[in-house]
């Protein structure tokens, strides 16, 4: 009877630990920042790029007329990248282009240089753009250039 008490007591207290340790690792995890770090980098590029296609979509840049749209898409937190880029574009562009676009503008985040980082990707991308596609006299623009924040 005494040992069985024992053995209670001690399946109490172990209980006990493991549901502390799990709410302190529970509430560290509501932390964005350690969230980030404890989240694989594969699925935060997956989703990153996942988001950037959504917004590639949302904001119509897939239905110009000659399929040209870019979208330089920036999860600042994450300071991951993604360059998409239409069928237009994307069929004549060397993939190095987008990915000097995309290590300009890492880079820049990772030193805290945002506008810096987006000034030379589209700076890329724009010269990329001009060169292959030369601006006519009848061109409008067809989707707003800006800067969205989500």
């Amino acid at each position: 009877p005494a040992a069985s008490a024992e053995i209670g007591r001690a399946l109490a207290a172990y209980g006990l630990v493991q549901a502390g340790v799990f709410l302190a690792v529970f509430l560290l995890s509501l932390i964005p920042a350690v969230r980030r770090l404890l989240t694989p980098a594969a699925l935060r590029r997956t989703r990153v790029r996942r988001a950037a296609m959504q917004q590639f979509l949302a904001h119509g840049l897939h239905v110009t007329e000659a399929r040209t749209g870019v979208l330089i898409f920036a999860a600042l937190a994450d300071h991951q990248v993604e360059v998409v880029a239409d069928e237009g574009v994307h069929s004549c562009v060397s993939p190095e282009v987008w990915a000097d676009a995309v290590a300009a503008l890492t880079g820049a985040l990772r030193r805290n240089r945002p506008v810096e980082g987006f000034e030379q990707a589209i700076n890329l991308c724009g010269g990329v753009l001009a060169e292959r596609f030369p601006p006519k006299l009848a061109d409008q623009n067809e989707i707003p250039d800006r800067l969205v924040v989500i």
